[in-house]
């Protein structure tokens, strides 16, 4: 009986990658368990046993062979690369067990009879590569806390449960081309997970990427953001959704290397959405209604905003947006309180084109000396330009007075000389 070994490329700087490139002569292929015991005696797992697993290939029926597989595995004490490709098994869902010898398996090739996996798999603790040709639906916390697990290939998948990859520390790339939902924290703590593609999922649910080191994300169909679902990706530079309707709170918390967003759809910003986005320096969202509470917050290098269809501004919105110069507001009705507090490093310009002034919260322009001492403590250059002539016209259209100020000629409000308020 001819036995090969998979060869692997053997990475110096991390022992833990390695990438099997099995031989171009047939993987051998055994139908019974003595053939399989025979099989891992022989072979020769090579100078490195861990990073050299012996590939081989099982038909047999799961039903009833699988635990003694998984038996013959740890007592032989080989690692493996098993290929269960052609195995038969009755049903669809495929049980993976915890018993002995899971610990030993580095690839694994799941059957093709099989479309689901709903049991935990975490057990497997050197499982780096994983495959599943028909496999079309991945269960809550399936991969959950399997921090070898490298690279996974499904591509038949529509569904992708709550916690699935959750803490998969070491996976770097996914594409799902077929899934269209993905659950809570399917992928939350993949620390290492820098390219994501799911070209028909529509919704990204709460804390999906949450503290994944993306690099890349494609999403063309999706068309809301739950919350927290990019938070702390501190790697992402570049995000673009054409179709995305709503963005949840801090979605893109922490995201502190984001420099460009791109929106066109979106009607609604969540609390904290951009939060501590450090990189930003110009967003323009031209069909948003709604910036939530704090949206902005923290944005030290944002220096020009643009919501021409903004009816509302949430508390602090723009609070400590401390380079902020710009903002263009066409149909604003109300401003909350500290919207714009601790903003613009000399001066800051809010061009309005409301019918009339809108209602606004205390201390909209709020300076509470965070800075230090080379900001104004009496209150910032503030102009606001509105489309009336003058004070009169702004007054009969029911000015509030928290906005007091000295009207200038033509169009614009000076706010200056009125100090912290």
């Amino acid at each position: 009986m001819l036995l090969l070994v998979g060869c692997l490329d053997f990475d110096e700087e991390d022992p833990l990658t390695y990438q099997p490139t099995y031989p171009s002569t047939k993987t051998p292929v055994t139908y019974t368990i003595a053939e399989f015991e025979k099989s891992l005696s022989e072979s020769y797992n090579g100078y490195d046993a861990y990073s050299s697993p012996v590939a081989v290939k099982v038909v047999m029926n799961l039903d009833v062979y699988w635990a003694s597989i998984l038996a013959t595995i740890a007592e032989k004490g080989k690692y493996v690369a098993l290929d269960l490709s052609d195995c038969t098994m009755n049903g669809t869902e495929f049980d993976l067990v915890y018993a002995a010898g899971k610990d030993k398996i580095r690839s694994l090739i799941l059957p093709n009879a099989a479309r689901s996996i709903w049991i935990l798999v975490s057990h497997y603790s050197v499982l780096e590569k994983l495959e599943g040709k028909n496999i079309d639906s991945i269960g809550e916390q399936a991969f959950a806390g399997c921090y070898n697990l490298r690279t996974v290939s499904f591509p038949q998948v529509t569904s992708i449960g709550e916690q699935a990859f959750a803490s998969c520390s070491y996976l770097e790339t996914v594409s799902f081309p077929q899934a269209t939902s993905i659950g809570e924290q399917a992928f939350d703590g993949c620390y290492n997970l820098t390219t994501v593609s799911f070209p028909k999922v529509e919704s990204i649910s709460d804390y999906v990427f949450n503290s994944c080191n993306l690099r890349t994300v494609s999403f063309p169909q999706v068309t809301s953001i739950g919350e927290q679902a990019f938070a702390n990706c501190s790697y992402l530079t570049t995000v673009s959704f054409p179709k995305v309707e709503s963005i949840g709170k801090s979605a893109f918390d922490g995201c502190n290397n984001l420099t460009t967003v791109s929106f066109p759809q979106a009607t609604s910003i969540g609390e904290k959405a951009f939060n501590s986005c450090n990189n930003l320096r110009t967003v323009s969202f031209p069909k948003v209604e709604n910036i939530g509470k704090s949206a902005f917050d923290g944005c030290y290098n944002l220096r020009t905003v643009s919501f021409p269809e903004a009816t509302t501004i949430g508390e602090k919105a723009f609070y400590q947006c401390s380079a902020l110069a710009t903002a263009n507001f066409s149909k604003l009705i109300s401003i909350s309180e500290q919207a714009f507090a601790n903003t613009g490093s000399t001066s800051l310009e809010i061009k309005l084109g409301t019918a009339a002034p809108p209602t606004v919260g205390t201390g909209i322009f709020y300076y509470d000396g965070y800075y230090g001492s080379d900001y104004n403590t009496n209150g910032k250059s503030v102009t606001v330009t509105v489309p009336y002539a003058d004070a009169t016209a702004w007054e009969a259209a029911g000015y509030n007075a928290t906005w007091q100020a000295s009207f200038k000629s033509g169009s614009s409000i000076d706010l200056k000389e009125i100090g912290t308020y």
